[in-house]
């Protein structure tokens, strides 16, 4: 997967098109997630890389932490555990990988629970 090639502009027009609801990104999301996701996807030649190298940086930069605090009110929460906290569980590592996904392009969501 590695040294895929991205897929034909068509092809990635009808996943998108097929999982727009996988893209959806709040109209207010900082600036500097959008930013950090794309320093981190520079250079990256497929979905595959672009997704592998944001779980990089997440693993290498933010330690597991299961007591942080909440994020203060009206604060985007993927912002506060990329700039402000930076340390977290699950809930703030998914959530940041898939916005930082989002932002890419490629579609993601988040599921948790086992029932």
């Amino acid at each position: 997967l590695r040294r895929a090639r991205a897929p034909k502009e068509e092809v990635e027009r009808r996943v998108r098109k097929r999982h727009k609801a996988y893209l959806q990104l709040p109209d207010n999301l900082p600036k500097e997630v959008r930013d950090l996701s794309d320093n981190l996807s520079a250079g990256a030649n497929n979905w595959f890389n672009k997704a592998d190298n944001i779980n990089i940086h997440l693993k290498s930069n933010y330690p597991y932490d299961f007591k942080v605090g909440p994020t203060p009110k009206g604060m985007d929460v993927v912002y506060d555990f990329l700039f402000n906290k930076k340390r977290g569980y699950c809930e703030q590592f998914a959530s940041s990988f898939v916005v930082m996904c989002r932002c890419q392009g490629i579609p993601a969501r988040l599921v948790t629970g086992f029932n």
